[in-house]
């Protein structure tokens, strides 16, 4: 509903004064008399030409069109949740012209939003984190082409063999013997002597005189630098790098 009330301007006298047609009011909730902040005004000349003027109304609901020229104006209001309200005014010269806006609620139809769920990876709820970020990593590197992976699966057909064997199983990685008579292994991939990481932390030792394969949860090879992840390079890694990850977080409780 659209109120409108008229009053004359008299031209100031004073140097510089500005002249022209004044349109003011409030847009306000019809049921409620709230201002309402936010709601689009806008005026339109239907005669003579000319652009037209869009303004927002304040947090109080209050606007002022100012330096109309006298004509025919579409007024138009607009607001999210409120039917939009059109009518016509006529502004002579100078007139003074006083709105108050009053806008009706209004339920506005929205389109469907489908939701879509995926299933959260069935790795996240292993324990400690490290494990699930182990299979993580082993989803991202595979899709990348980078790195070789042995899993429980794997494992289990490799159970009979020392780690450095199972390791050795791939190809150009070797193992020979550390020291004669001590049962140890060292591996090597092209020559070169791997950086080895146990759950997540740099070890410097012979992973067969510590690992046996019962505990191991997975094994992450890697045959050069450019195929290493991000998150394992903090090991400084050489030419090459073997990263295993225990059932339980076997280096915490070995002490090692």
């Amino acid at each position: 509903m659209l109120h409108r009330t008229v009053a004359l301007l008299f031209a100031l006298l004073l140097p510089g004064a500005l002249q022209g047609q004044l349109v003011t009011g409030q847009v306000t909730d019809e049921v409620t008399g709230v201002g309402l902040d936010g709601a689009e005004l806008r005026l339109r000349p239907l005669v003579g030409g000319g652009s037209e003027v869009t303004l927002l109304s304040d947090e109080n609901g209050r606007f002022a069109f100012r330096r109309l020229r006298p004509g025919q104006y579409e007024f138009k209001v607009v607001r999210i949740g409120y039917g939009e309200q059109l009518s016509y005014l006529h502004v002579d010269a100078g007139d003074a012209v006083a709105l108050n806006v009053e806008l009706g609620q209004e339920a506005i139809d929205l389109e469907a939003i489908t939701v879509t769920a995926s299933a959260r990876p069935w790795y996240e709820h292993l324990k400690p984190q490290p494990l699930w970020e182990f299979y993580e990593r082993m989803e991202y590197q595979t899709r990348l082409g980078q790195g070789r992976f042995l899993t429980g699966e794997d494992l289990d057909y490799l159970r009979g063999l020392r780690l450095s064997h199972a390791i050795a199983t791939l190809p150009r990685w070797y193992a020979t013997p550390a020291t004669p008579g001590s049962g140890l292994f060292n591996l090597s991939y092209r020559g070169c002597t791997p950086t080895y990481v146990l759950d997540g932390h740099l070890f410097r030792g012979n992973l067969d005189d510590v690992v046996f394969m019962g505990v191991v949860e997975g094994i992450e090879v890697y045959s050069g630098r450019h195929e290493m992840p991000g998150d394992l390079m903090g090991a400084s890694p050489s030419c090459a790098m073997v990263a295993v990850w225990s059932k339980r977080v076997f280096v915490e409780e070995n002490g090692l």
